[in-house]
């Protein structure tokens, strides 16, 4: 391993140890509010009335150190709440011991205030569900759990403390047995005073009792720090060293190496010794076992143990780790999967029987909402669903082999404007999301009034199933005419010769996904085995498409997934308030070993909102930030603290803070560490959506102490209303920034190199990994701004890219830095769906329009995402259809379906990619599988854009539109891409330097040498040929165009002038894009035409006098 690289990641660990560990700024002087100990019966230390209000008390009996309670059913404490609880802030600590017959269900009460469970009744509740998790309820408006999920780990008659924090201001935290464990980090309560609140049980009846005996019950005044929770625990219990097994995915058959980390949470020395591991199966027989000696440990360290070892057997077993501390024999355990290596999938065609074939018109519902026709075409007749939002109706069909891969292939009208959800209903009560798709069809996707066909592969969990089809918006109905159900007995394998081999990798296309929910949209578990059998579907799936890069988040919203050393513990696996997204610890090993195989990169992406080793230096205090002690909480342009917020909101954190940097550089480093030495490893993508800590999300944010003060440093530029002490002075200092033009400039840009030089500085340690490592910075602008995106001939679009932090410019030398561009295809449709009324063809300009990207075009390597957004819907269980609830089956929860356009209409984004950015990688998707619907033609794509190397092509200026050509001398070649950019067939004639042969590496074909390539193009096509000769080029072209499809094009053009000039007065806000059109007219740029046309400010003047 590279000396320089382990010095880089030991220094960033041991800071993240300090910091995790270290002491926070001294807050306000602990109190104890309310102190239960038993030891004088039921009267605690109160700064309230102490005397209980109930007498049904519990049985006293030997607790941690003295008397405890116990409390069975019946059995409660009831005291006053005033001076004894305060619900801005505060702590809620004790001791429990679980009885020896605990109930099998929950809840069981350990905490209640004496209110309403209400969402927004903000009664705070603690409670126990046996062998599951304990949980607290906040009851704030989003009705908010926090939970810890590991209690089924906890030994009989054994102690545990557990300390709950609350903040008003920045949410709350869970400690048990001295260490942070979950947090809830988006609070949105008024404090609700309550006049009792309940230990032991849940009211004064004594139900929902807790069995469990409970000590040294304390209220606190303010909440508890990391050490401070320590302290409590240490009072009765000790810390011991932790084995924490790092990537638990060993390959049969090779010599393997095991991570563990030994890590010492105690303040003194430690040394395990007789250290045992042992690999046994499910029946206890021994596979593996070897002596490792002992370890010693200095206080508060830890260090890293390498196992070697062998197994020529796979499957799942158990691997412990036996070893004497103290004299104690201790065990640490965890599954640990071992696999063969798969040998690169050969190419083949699908081999599939059909199953079933339902005739939608013929077979009646078996269940519906909103009534259906029957409807006559000429290509038949079909089944429409009615055309109210959330009409619609269920199909069923039966298969035998439950469990393995299936094909639907449904067939549905494309003869009218429709907005189809199409989701897989599984009869058995499972939570899936494998077909929560849809189609668009009509208006920006117009209609060809014939069928079309749509896949899906899906893997059944149940005998019987259903595809139920809903109109996701009015006036928008969904429709099929037939749906054909196949087994499949063979996936395709898409054939990856024609990719690129050479000095530079080759392009790439494939899936990505904001949510970790692989598992979900696979047909498995969420168990280890689930995880293992849902990459490897994935895998299948990606190699029927000819996909070649797969993104997957190893950090989501509260933090790392994959069992991380640097961060105190995980929110998102045992439950965040994002949601719980259980992985098992070093999933991504497999994942990238299963990629690798089959030539297939990989790339981690990070989402985070907030991380629970910042919660030290969250301060909240504002007497105290007002006498200039910083906090990592953002510090909006009101002079507020800004944190709790959701999606759409500035980011709860500073991003130019260095701690939040720090934080975000150790797990950016710790992912390289542990992933970079694997070939599929490609890089990390920081996905730069607004409340996600790399940026300051807008000019709103960021008014923080350090920061004001380093920006008048660095600039020169003195800020009259920064008066230290001041509490107005973010307010005042945002204002006159604001109001002077030349210190807001500087201003933005001071913020873009702090955050340039930080990002700079990530990619270039990176490279201590492995040279070709990148880090892609995904810019995804929120679509708060398409309003004044949209208006790019006023105001460049990159200025609101600035305002969060990011000036894609400044990176145009850094060869480990990717700027990602983010298009939103959906967004037209959803936003007219979801917040009517709305200008939707806004987000057309946004995504259609090349000055979106100016800033970028100059840029040596770019990559695209393509975002779906999600249909989400509870309509499932708030009024499912009753169909359905008569069967006995629960319908669908929730929904969360990507509708795509079908046909070569799914290829537009990607050829805006291509055309705009000259992508070296495009990928798709979001919470689900992304590209159902548009497998043919994707196919098609991605195979011609993997014949061309991932590097910068040069632009042919007179041949840019309709069809786009760029070239490239690579490796002693020409390469050359043809890329038709309008939605229609064409036809170039390309002029060559000098004769010579040209091939098309997709086909494989090989045209004539003449100095012509005469091409008909369909649309939004595709073709890419390569020359031997380095001194071939291109020397001009004619272009051709379908002749009804520009007549159509020019009557559009025509028909907006006409009405501009009679509606001069209402017109002239957007004369000027409209000009632009007809220059690109006379131009002949004909898809700059026929998109500028679809564009906001054309849609607001068809609609002004409606």
């Amino acid at each position: 391993m590279n000396t320089v690289r382990i010095f880089i990641f030991l220094v960033l660990t041991i800071f993240a140890g300090n910091l995790v560990a270290g002491h926070g700024d001294a807050e306000k002087p602990l109190q104890k509010l309310f102190f239960l100990d038993f030891e004088k019966g039921f009267s605690p230390n109160a700064m309230g009335e102490n005397n209980p209000l109930n007498k049904n008390f519990p049985e006293l009996i030997s607790g941690v150190g003295g008397s405890a309670a116990f409390f069975e059913g019946g059995k409660v404490l009831q005291y006053p709440s005033p001076k004894n609880l305060n619900k801005e802030e505060g702590t809620i600590s004790f001791w429990l011991k679980p009885g020896d017959e605990m109930p099998k269900q929950g809840p069981l009460t350990l905490f209640a205030e004496n209110g309403p469970k209400d969402a927004g009744e903000n009664s705070f509740r603690i409670e126990l569900f046996p062998n599951r998790f304990i949980r607290f309820s906040l009851k704030d408006s989003r009705d908010s759990y926090i939970y810890y999920h590991k209690i089924g780990a906890w030994k009989r008659n054994e102690w545990h403390h557990l300390a709950i924090t609350w903040n008003v201001k920045k949410g709350a935290f869970i400690y048990v047995d001295g260490k942070a464990v979950s947090t809830g980090w988006m609070p949105q309560w008024e404090a609700k005073v309550y006049d009792s609140f309940f230990i032991g049980a849940g009211n004064a009846n004594g139900e929902e009792a807790s069995q469990v005996a409970i000590d040294e019950f304390t209220i606190y005044n303010r909440e508890l720090t990391e050490e401070e929770a320590g302290k409590e625990f240490l009072k009765y219990g000790h810390f011991s060293a932790q084995i924490l097994f790092k990537d638990p995915f060993i390959q049969a058959g090779k010599e393997n190496i095991l991570i563990a980390e030994l890590v010492n949470p105690t303040d003194h020395p430690v040394v395990l010794k007789n250290i045992v591991c042992m690999l046994t199966d499910n029946k206890g027989n021994e596979l593996f076992n070897a002596g490792l000696g002992e370890q010693s440990l200095e206080k508060l360290s830890h260090k890293t143990l390498q196992i070697p070892m062998k197994t020529d057997k796979s499957g799942t077993f158990s691997f412990s780790l036996t070893y004497l501390e103290n004299n104690e024999r201790k065990r640490a355990v965890t599954p640990l999967h071992v696999y063969e290596s798969r040998e690169k999938a050969v190419t083949q065609d699908w081999s599939v029987q059909m199953v079933s074939h339902i005739k939608a018109a013929e077979k009646e519902p078996i269940a519906e909402t909103g009534g259906t026709l029957v409807c006559e075409a000429s290509f038949g007749k079909y089944r429409e669903a009615g055309s109210h939002f959330n009409d619609r109706f269920a199909m069923d069909f039966e298969v035998e082999a439950v469990g393995e891969p299936h094909l639907a292939i449904v067939t549905y009208p494309d003869d009218k404007p429709r907005t189809m959800e199409i989701m897989l209903q599984h009869f058995n009560g499972a939570i899936d999301f494998q077909s929560h798709t849809g189609v668009l069809t009509g208006e920006e996707y117009p209609v060809t009034n014939a069928t079309k066909e749509f896949e899906i592969v899906f893997w059944p969990r149940s005998k019987k199933q259903a595809f139920v089809f809903m109109t996701a918006e009015k006036k928008y109905p969904a429709a099929v005419k037939d749906i054909k159900i196949y087994k499949i007995d063979k996936f395709k394998v898409a054939s990856a010769e024609s990719n690129f081999r050479g000095s530079v990798p080759f392009r790439s296309s494939g899936l990505y996904y904001e949510d970790p929910v692989l598992f979900h949209n696979f047909g498995t578990g969420r168990d280890l085995q689930g995880f293992v059998t849902a990459t490897d579907r994935l895998v299948q799936y990606l190699n029927s498409l000819g996909q070649t890069e797969f993104e997957y988040p190893l950090g989501w919203y509260a933090g790392p997934l994959y069992g991380t050393s640097v961060e105190p513990f995980q929110p998102d696996i045992d439950g965040a308030q994002g949601g719980q997204r259980p992985h098992p610890d070093g999933y991504p090993a497999y994942l990238i070993n299963r990629l690798g195989e089959q030539n297939i990169k990989f790339t981690a992406g990070l989402h985070i909102h907030t991380l629970p080793s910042l919660n030290k230096y969250a301060l909240a205090d504002w007497e105290r930030i007002d006498h200039g002690e910083e906090t990592v909480i953002n510090i909006n342009k009101d002079g507020k603290l800004w944190y709790g917020y959701w999606h759409g909101n500035d980011p709860n954190f500073n991003a130019a803070d260095p701690r939040v940097m720090h934080a975000v550089d150790t797990i950016v480093m710790e992912i390289a560490e542990r992933y970079a030495k694997e070939p599929a490893f490609d890089g990390i993508s920081l996905v730069m959506a607004k409340p996600k800590l790399f940026t300051f999300g807008s000019l709103a944010s960021g008014y923080n102490d350090s920061n004001l003060q380093r920006f008048q440093k660095a600039s020169g530029i003195k800020i009259p209303g920064y008066v230290p002490g001041d509490s107005s002075r973010f307010r005042k200092s945002y204002e006159w920034l604001m109001e002077n033009a030349e210190a807001k400039k500087a201003w933005i840009d001071w913020r873009c190199q702090i955050l340039y030089e930080h990002y700079a500085a990530m990619g270039r340690k990176l490279a201590v990994y492995r040279p070709d490592l990148k880090l892609k910075l995904n810019i995804f602008v929120h679509l708060m701004h398409n309003q004044r995106l949209a208006d790019y001939l006023n105001e460049p679009p990159v200025e609101v890219m600035r305002e969060m932090g990011i000036d894609p410019a400044r990176y145009k030398n850094e060869k480990n830095i990717v700027i990602n561009h983010t298009l939103v295809p959906a967004d037209l449709r959803w936003k007219r769906s979801h917040y009517p009324p709305a200008i939707p063809n806004i987000d057309r300009t946004i995504m259609t329009a090349p000055e979106m990207v100016t800033s970028m075009q100059g840029l040596e390597n770019v990559r695209v995402t393509i975002h779906d957004r999600y249909w989400e819907d509870a309509v499932g269980r708030e009024k499912p259809m009753e169909g359905l609830t008569a069967m006995g089956v629960s319908e669908m929860v929730w929904r969360a379906s990507t509708l795509n356009a079908t046909g070569f209409h799914s290829l537009e984004p990607y050829v805006i990619a291509l055309n705009h950015l000259d992508a070296a990688s495009i990928v798709k998707g979001g919470y689900v599988v992304g590209t159902f619907g548009m497998e043919k033609e994707l196919s098609e794509f991605s195979k011609a854009l993997q014949a061309l190397p991932a590097t910068k092509f040069e632009d042919i200026p007179s041949l840019a539109d309709p069809v786009r050509v760029r070239k490239k001398v690579v490796d002693g070649k020409l390469y050359l891409y043809v890329l038709n950019t309008i939605p229609a067939p064409a036809e170039i004639s390309l002029k060559l330097k000098e004769p010579g042969e040209l091939r098309e590496p997709a086909t494989n074909e090989v045209y004539a040498k003449s100095k012509t390539l005469n091409l008909k193009l369909k649309p939004y096509d595709l073709r890419v040929f390569v020359s031997s000769s380095a001194t071939q080029d291109i020397a001009g072209g004619k272009v051709k165009v379908d002749k009804e499809w520009l007549t159509s094009l020019e009557k559009s053009l025509t028909d907006m002038e006409n009405q501009a000039e009679k509606q001069e007065k209402l017109f002239r806000k957007h004369k000027p894009y409209l000009e632009l059109a007809r220059e690109h007219w006379s131009k002949k740029h004909f898809s700059r035409v026929y998109f500028l046309l679809q564009e906001g400010w054309g849609e607001q003047e068809a609609t002004a006098e409606k």
